[in-house]
């Protein structure tokens, strides 16, 4: 069975199921998670192009970031894990899925500029995040997550002190560029008459907050770890 017929005919529970991540695909589109139905069959009960929505839970699945345990050093793992599993999979993601959402975006504006009526101060919002964005991944990678891999824990030393204060700094700025995403978009509603590639659109920045939710969060139980390490 080619890809293309595999979605077609597959259940939306089995999807919800074998991939959670594209539940806010599944969710935008109306569809009910615990629905036996087919892909086939949503799409011609709600007049959804087939091509198109095929396409859209496809790349979703592709692109997607499993459901995943937390690991901190309570469950058996290191620091060092921790901070591997961080860089290894939300900045990876985080790298690329920016500068899709940018592209997206802008052929979304190019197709039909009156599909949303802030379009253009999304498009703008995610160009200056992106090179933000960038800028916060790149401080973490090259100056503190080498220092933090490099210290022995045995006392909440300046450096050490230096690299939690740096890391909180930093949250505080992403919560607020996320809290402004959400005020732009309106809590990512979908307004009537929304076309399917906005819907898409809207959400990918979904599930972009959320896997940045979980990101912060991660990295908040990390310094938690830290603290913990060298107090103990």
């Amino acid at each position: 069975m080619n890809p293309y017929t595999f979605i077609l005919d597959s259940r939306i529970i089995d999807l919800a199921d074998n991939y959670p991540w594209i539940i806010p695909i599944i969710d935008t589109f109306q569809m009910d998670t615990d629905s036996s139905i087919t892909v086939a069959e949503i799409a011609e009960n709600k007049n959804i192009n087939i091509e198109l929505l095929v396409e859209i839970i496809t790349n979703a699945i592709v692109r997607g970031i499993p459901e995943y345990t937390i690991p901190t050093l309570n469950n058996g793992n290191s620091i060092n894990d921790t901070i591997n599993y961080i860089i290894t999979h939300h900045h990876l993601y985080l790298r690329t899925e920016l500068p899709r959402l940018i592209k997206s975006t802008e052929k979304v504006i190019e197709k039909d500029s009156n599909s949303c009526n802030y379009l253009a101060e999304l498009l703008l919002f995610l160009q200056g995040f992106d090179i933000a964005l960038v800028k916060h991944l790149n401080k973490e990678e090259i100056e503190v997550f080498p220092f933090i891999t490099h210290t022995d824990y045995e006392v909440i030393n300046d450096g050490l002190r230096q690299a939690i204060l740096l890391m909180e700094f930093e949250h505080n700025h992403v919560s607020n560029a996320l809290n402004h995403l959400s005020l732009i978009t309106d809590n990512f509603t979908i307004e009537n008459g929304t076309n399917a590639r906005m819907k898409e659109l809207i959400a990918s920045l979904k599930m972009m907050a959320r896997t940045f939710d979980e990101h912060l969060n991660l990295e908040e139980q990390l310094i938690h770890d830290l603290i913990f390490s060298a107090e103990n």
